[in-house]
């Protein structure tokens, strides 16, 4: 299959567009995974489709990520992950597939780094108000 069909949110041109973009692709991947483990159950296969149109989903995503993925420079994802767009997870993950290699990053592992990263910005969060709140402290009234 070329790749004349993809998936694609935005048509800017902007780093945050193709990070959202990469992000939609990889979210879409992870559904399509999902559907062809559930399609195994006899129940389910009504519901998700054939198998020949899970295959092609998953073609046209696979191409979609991959397209995603480099759509990047380098000096791109580095700008990206300073300014905190792109986990180092989802840099591993891109790196991987610009490389030609398939995509490594499971679901679990995945959903582990968003996890961790809410947490990063909660303490981030609470660090930021309990400073302003001594900072209060220390005024005179």
């Amino acid at each position: 299959m070329a790749f004349a069909v993809h998936l694609s949110k935005s048509n800017e041109n902007s780093l945050e567009a193709r990070v959202n973009n990469f992000r939609s692709a990889y979210a879409a991947y992870r559904d399509i995974q999902t559907s062809q483990s559930l399609h195994q159950q006899a129940q389910m296969q009504d519901t998700l489709g054939t198998k020949e149109e899970l295959t092609e989903a998953n073609s046209i995503i696979k191409s979609s990520l991959d397209m995603a993925a480099k759509d990047f420079s380098k000096s791109e994802l580095q700008k990206a992950q300073k300014l905190g767009l792109i986990s180092d997870l989802e840099v591993k993950s891109i790196d991987a597939l610009t490389m030609g290699n398939d995509f490594t990053v499971s679901p679990a592992e995945h959903e582990i780094q968003e996890n961790k990263n809410r947490i990063a910005e909660a303490r981030a969060s609470m660090n930021t108000k309990n400073n302003e709140k001594s900072k209060d402290k220390g005024r005179d009234f």
